[in-house]
């Protein structure tokens, strides 16, 4: 039986050839083509644009990434700058630490000028600037002047004006309207009508009677009541048969100086029988600026006496200023506490198990450095006449939280360089890494801040310029240490 002779096997690849479409074809012969249809369309697309080569090439790659210019990115542009400068402070370190302590101090200096510079008028700061009422009211004061001391009228009043009001109420909280309620009511006006403030001559002293507003050449009277019992209180009882209300005369509106009223039944019913509380208005001139000067001492004085002196309620024409003022000052206590807190917290945020690499005093310069920059741009707007107003009181807070912020930044940036390093170097590393988050972020702020200064409220403006601070907060970051 004849056995068919087996294909002799193939002739083993070389090494680096592979099986791949062009083995399963066969080796060519030297010289021979290859047709369009035996190429794929990779082939047919390196073949028409000239590109020779095996069609077993692999091929191209991406190339290398291409280098950005340091000028062509914002990031790394300020990155290398500032590693720069944090090279620098590592090396020298000293005029970044007494010059800032030098500045802070010369324009701390500023504060001296802070009672010139307080800015309390509440109308001023918290009403727009520009404002149609504004206008209208000025146009009124032209047409409708007052004259406190000559003819003084509560109606044409265009402001509160300049006044002190006492309500007084019943012991009984039944009826004041009695005798023995009006001798109280007559000494408690004697009691106010004697204070005194300091004259323009020294040693003279000006009383109530002095600075009061005038009409027919004498003082007003607090009540109408008052003046119509001429100091006695015995003939209030042949008063009440003819007081009448809400007129009483014909003449006088006694809306505002009568409360709880009670009237009689019957055929007269406008008739008072009896009244709950009883107010007294004490009103002052505003001519000159001399007077509206002694006049607001005068209602100082009358906010610091009665009150230690008498149960009484009052209102001044003041008091929410005075108000204003006092919460201020209640703030300044809170912002000792703030930055004992503060630091405090950054201690603890900063305590390490190993000695060598804690971070305690770091923690306490860094919540010192945002200190300086309060003290110093404070004191600079205050030499440059910046107004001081109510408001500002609270831009401290929020430049501590900024600065507070910026430094745990450094701190973790510090923290990721190398310890072998020495401290020019890994300054550098440090300021390359965390500044230019800290700059963007701080230039998006004070964008910010600058642009809510439009605003048209004085209040608004004074807060926003001051609040602008944190900027002078990044500068200290970024140049003290």
């Amino acid at each position: 039986m004849r056995v068919a002779p087996r294909a002799p096997f193939p002739e083993p690849l070389a090494p680096g050839q592979g099986a791949g479409p062009g083995a399963a074809r066969g080796r060519r012969k030297p010289g021979a083509g290859v047709s369009g249809q035996d190429m794929g369309p990779k082939e047919q697309q390196r073949r028409g644009s000239g590109q020779m080569g095996s069609e077993l090439d692999p091929e191209p790659g991406p190339g290398p990434e291409p280098t950005i210019p340091p000028h062509d990115n914002f990031a790394l542009f300020l990155s290398r700058r500032f590693g720069r400068l944090g090279g620098l402070i590592g090396a020298h370190p000293w005029p970044f630490l007494l010059l800032p302590l030098l500045l802070s101090g010369s324009l701390g200096a500023g504060f001296l000028f802070l009672p010139q510079r307080q800015a309390n008028d509440i109308e001023g700061q918290f009403t727009p600037l520009g404002g149609p009422a504004k206008s209208e009211r000025r146009f009124d004061q032209e047409h409708f002047p007052t004259r406190d001391s000559e003819r003084f009228s509560g109606q044409r009043l265009l402001t509160e004006g300049a006044f002190a009001s006492l309500i007084a109420v019943s012991a009984s909280g039944n009826n004041i309207l009695t005798a023995g309620a009006f001798g109280e009511l007559l000494r408690l006006d004697g009691a106010v009508q004697s204070l005194a403030v300091p004259g323009g001559d020294p040693g003279t002293q000006l009383s109530y009677p002095d600075l009061c507003v005038r009409s027919n050449g004498s003082c007003g009277s607090p009540n109408p009541l008052l003046a119509a019992v001429q100091g006695e209180p015995a003939r209030l009882e042949t008063l009440l048969p003819q007081l009448t209300y809400p007129v009483f005369g014909s003449s006088v509106f006694m809306g505002t100086f009568l409360g709880g009223v009670q009237l009689a039944r019957g055929a007269g019913a406008s008739r008072v029988q009896a009244a709950k509380a009883l107010r007294l208005v004490y009103y002052l001139r505003e001519d000159e600026a001399a007077d509206r000067e002694r006049s607001l001492q005068w209602l100082e004085n009358f906010l610091k006496r009665i009150p230690a002196e008498l149960e009484v309620a009052y209102f001044t024409s003041i008091s929410r200023q005075e108000e204003f003022e006092g919460n201020t000052r209640k703030v300044i206590p809170l912002f000792s506490i703030t930055y004992f807190l503060t630091i405090t917290f950054s201690i603890i945020s900063c305590l390490r198990v190993d000695c060598v690499r804690n971070k305690v005093w770091v923690a306490v310069f860094g919540v010192l450095s945002s200190g300086l920059a309060v003290l110093s741009s404070f004191g600079l707007l205050l030499f440059c006449g910046a107004p001081f107003d109510m408001t500002v009181a609270s831009a401290p807070f929020l430049i501590l939280g900024v600065g507070v912020d910026d430094m745990f930044i450094m701190i973790s940036s510090w923290e990721q360089t190398n310890p072998k390093n020495n401290v020019e170097k890994r300054m550098a590393e440090t300021y390359a890494e965390a500044a230019v988050s800290i700059t963007i972020t701080t230039l998006t702020d004070v964008l910010a801040f600058y642009i809510g200064m439009i605003t048209s409220f004085q209040s608004v403006k004074s807060f926003l310029k001051d609040i602008v601070q944190p900027h002078r907060s990044y500068l200290y970051n970024m140049c003290c240490i």
